[in-house]
């Protein structure tokens, strides 16, 4: 049985290289790698990646083959809080201890659900980041990728991969 990273993409509007950078090095390391946005189909990035997701959001499956899931981050990515599924995987995977990884804005997507209060964390930095940090008394702290016990968290694309290998390492 192999063991797959779920990657969760917003259907437009994700950071390219958040999303690439990890995915090439997570299969380079024998991962199976499952791309969910809101609905199945064609993705498109902010700087011109097109590619189709497997999953949709609906259909997402936690079970024991999951080795990790993590949202990436991008411009529209905060429309991912428009999908309450997205809080019930998130607090599937918390309950199962399954790494969980976020980068750019996508902590602060996950803070939204609230599965990830009172940790220490990084995160692309804007109003509305510390804002929903300071909500859920998530310990901000100013890296580009901090772990806290099975959460991984980074502040954006330029640590899309010391970001993945950390999400390996915490695997």
């Amino acid at each position: 049985m192999s063991k797959k990273i779920i990657m969760v993409i917003a259907q437009e509007g994700f950071r390219d290289e958040e999303l690439l950078e990890p995915k090439a090095l997570f299969e380079e390391r024998g991962y199976d790698v499952q791309i969910a946005s809101p609905e199945k189909g064609l993705c498109k990035g902010m700087l011109g990646a097109v590619l189709e997701s497997d999953v949709a959001l609906a259909d997402v499956v936690i079970d024991k083959t999951v080795a990790a899931l993590v949202v990436v981050g991008g411009a529209n990515s905060p429309s991912l809080m428009d999908y309450p599924v997205l809080g019930k995987i998130l607090k599937d995977v918390r309950s199962k201890n399954i790494v969980l990884g976020a980068i750019c804005l996508a902590p602060m997507i996950v803070a939204s659900f609230g599965v990830i209060d009172e940790i220490h964390a990084t995160v692309y930095k804007t109003d509305d980041s510390m804002s929903m940090f300071k909500n859920h008394k998530i310990i901000y702290f100013q890296e580009d990728v901090l772990v806290d016990e099975k959460i991984v968290t980074a502040n954006g694309p330029h640590a899309a991969t010391i970001f993945a290998e950390e999400v390996l390492s915490t695997i």
